[in-house]
């Protein structure tokens, strides 16, 4: 009876073992699972933290390309200005020219009529 017993608890032990064995491992891949989970959700977390900072970077070099943009308009309009103001001096030369020539004739003129007087 005593060897029955012994190998019975003997069984007993060796099942226990076995669960505890099992339930170690169960325990493991618990760990592991969660292990991942977090992983995940750091990465998930800084994917977010990325298109975030995208989403900025883009709207940065969008702000920059306008100021560019605005900018090339300022120089054209800037060269038309130059353009222009250069055209008036000269037409503004060549009306004081003009009428110095013009000063000149009526000086020459009123000559004319006092020596024919």
């Amino acid at each position: 009876m005593k060897n029955r017993e012994r190998r019975t608890e003997n069984m007993k032990n060796r099942e226990q073992r076995t669960e505890n064995r099992e339930q170690r491992m169960e325990n493991m891949k618990n760990r592991e699972r969660r292990t991942e989970n977090m992983k995940n959700r750091e990465q998930r977390t800084e994917n977010r933290e990325q298109r975030t900072e995208n989403r900025e970077q883009r709207t940065e070099n969008r702000e920059h390309e306008e100021q560019r943009t605005e900018n090339r308009e300022q120089r054209t309009e800037n060269g038309e200005q130059r353009t222009e103001n250069r055209e008036r001096r000269t037409e503004n030369m060549k009306n004081r020219e003009q009428r110095s020539e013009n000063r000149e004739r009526r000086t020459e003129n009123m000559k004319n009529r006092e020596q024919r007087t």
